[in-house]
């Protein structure tokens, strides 16, 4: 089973229909249980409604998964976009390591190298960095 964060969005989707197409059982984590999901559910995914910022739900939606595709959604409409990204990130990172997920690959984007500028690709450059983290290091190994 593999969860993906982001499933009906550009990359997510991809992923997901990659993953089914080879067999896979695939977990999409998404906000709402609505037509989209139906048609995903028609082709063999297992729908779980979950807010990436509610740490419980999101161990739930991680649980039992052999391996986690995330990104954060980008959060144009917050006052500090940077301090929201901060906390979705820690969330997703805590409650991989809380479900003991083995793997994630995080989505980063052209620019998240960068460690200066005003835009998405520094809250993903700040993943990055959190991801780095000792927390983190037992489930990067695949410990």
């Amino acid at each position: 089973m593999f969860a993906i964060v982001g499933a009906m969005g550009q990359t997510g989707s991809v992923v997901s229909e990659t993953l089914l197409a080879a067999g896979h059982a695939v977990r999409m984590i998404v906000r709402r249980d609505d037509a989209q999901a139906d048609v995903w559910r028609k082709k063999g995914a297992h729908i779980c409604i979950a807010d990436l910022d509610d740490q419980q739900a999101m161990v739930r939606a991680f649980g039992g998964a052999h391996g986690a595709y995330v990104m954060g959604p980008p959060h144009y409409l917050a006052s500090d976009m940077f301090a929201q990204a901060r906390r979705t990130h820690a969330n997703l990172i805590a409650a991989a390591n809380a479900a003991g997920l083995p793997r994630m690959v995080a989505l980063s984007s052209v620019g998240a190298q960068r460690r200066t500028g005003w835009s998405n690709c520094m809250a993903r450059a700040m993943y990055r960095r959190q991801m780095r983290r000792p927390c983190w290091a037992g489930c990067l190994s695949g410990q």
